[in-house]
């Protein structure tokens, strides 16, 4: 599944964006009697510092884009995430910015 609001974007480094898992689009976390877990940095803001060319690497599939997203609000320093460009929301305002919900 893809990010399917932003379809003609193109991910370019400087721009600040969320790393978002559609399968929880509607803001929920996993159960945790799924064994299914979210992706790597889900919901973290960051900016991309580089952008990995996947066709390159011989890679198939519907996006050619792997990027290096630099997370805030980690201590005691940022992180480094490798995400799939489907997976990141650009964000242009703070109101683009969504908030998980922990369903207990």
């Amino acid at each position: 599944m893809g990010n399917k609001q932003v379809k003609d974007w193109t991910p370019r480094p400087g721009e600040l964006v969320q790393i978002w898992d559609h399968h929880y689009q509607n803001g929920s976390e996993p159960n945790s009697d799924d064994n299914i877990g979210c992706i790597d940095g889900h919901g973290q803001v960051g900016y991309i510092v580089k952008i990995i060319n996947l066709k390159t690497r011989g890679a198939v599939g519907p996006s050619d884009f792997c990027c290096e997203v630099i997370c805030f609000g980690k201590d005691p320093k940022s992180e480094r995430v490798r995400v799939h460009a489907d997976w990141l929301v650009p964000l242009r305002d703070p109101s683009d910015i969504r908030k998980i919900e922990i369903n207990l």
